[in-house]
């Protein structure tokens, strides 16, 4: 019996010392890295951008080195009605693509790298022209995947997208001026209309001369007054820019003559204009323009007559 007790004891320790020896290696054989932790990003994640812009959507992925990624399907969708494909490009390791497509409000990309991949990389940009107003987003889709080395997916599933507003500037029109009108006076009307695009409002409106500021609105009608006469005459550039409460900006612009002593409208300041003149000199209350009241005042006197000589001879 003490034989027998003898013999278990030194079995066991056999035992014991085997498993102890073999216990690593199980250890290390049974050890397998997390799968499914290889993740895409997709950037910017939100952000305004304008109407007539270009979009751009940048795609990369993440994963570690027990993953041996080595391929992928990148499905996006988009709402073609406010973004129009326009192409993609990689920008990456991943050169072997048999998959490169879109439209009608898909992308599909399919592609590959000659060795496995570690930490972050750069996959592809995607281009959109921003054809209308509102707002949206690009976003994966299932059927995208990232798989290993051996064909299998170590994909996370996660499906990130941009949310973004695209933006309208206002629209701007001068409404009661035409390419070559001759203008003039102290107090020439110069009339616009706008509308903010973006359910917003209009912040100011701004009338330029040759790209210096002259007036500035900041309530509708956007209807300035201009005094012609702190201009030379002859051909000028007007503008008028209007800027919402998001920023955006548009403009409208016309070329005008500034024609201040052609008071026949004939397009030139010679003897015609000052015979007009001379027949209503020294007219005291109600004069017009067209009798020789240059300068607005009502008057028809010597401040006229030096208008119309600072401009003589002008011709458009």
């Amino acid at each position: 019996m003490r034989d027998n007790n003898k013999h278990f004891r030194k079995t066991a320790g056999v035992l014991l010392a085997i498993l102890i020896c073999i216990s690593p290696i199980f250890l290390v054989v049974g050890k397998t890295h997390a799968s499914n932790d290889a993740y895409f990003s997709l950037t910017p994640t939100s952000g305004n951008f304008n109407v007539g812009n270009t979009f751009v959507a940048t795609l990369t992925e993440t994963a570690t080195s027990g993953d041996n990624m080595i391929a992928f399907q990148a499905n996006l969708s988009y709402n073609s009605s406010l973004l129009q494909y326009v192409s993609t490009a990689l920008t990456g390791p991943f050169t072997l693509s048999p998959q490169n497509s879109g439209g009608s409000g898909l992308v599909n990309l399919a592609c590959a790298a000659t060795t496995t991949q570690t930490g972050t990389q750069s996959i592809a940009t995607f281009t959109f022209n921003i054809i209308s107003n509102g707002s949206t987003s690009v976003s994966m889709t299932t059927g995208s995947d990232i798989d290993n080395l051996s064909g299998n997916s170590v994909w996370n599933s996660s499906l990130p997208s941009s949310t973004i507003n695209l933006i309208a500037p206002p629209s701007i029109s001068i409404t009661n001026l035409s390419s070559s009108q001759e203008i003039y006076g102290k107090s020439f009307a110069v009339d616009s209309t706008v509308t903010a695009n973006d359910a917003g409002s209009i912040t100011n409106n701004v009338l330029s001369v040759d790209s210096s500021a002259a007036n500035t609105l900041t309530n509708g009608p956007y209807n300035f007054s201009l005094n012609t006469l702190n201009y030379s005459d002859g051909l000028h550039t007007l503008s008028v820019k209007a800027t919402d409460d998001l920023s955006q900006t548009n403009t409208a612009s016309v070329s005008v003559y500034i024609s201040n002593g052609d008071i026949n409208s004939d397009g030139h300041i010679n003897i015609s204009d000052l015979a007009v003149l001379a027949t209503n000199w020294g007219k005291s209350s109600g004069a017009t323009y067209s009798q020789g009241d240059i300068s607005g005042d009502g008057k028809i006197n010597v401040s006229d007559l030096a208008i119309m000589a600072a401009n003589w001879g002008w011709s458009d």
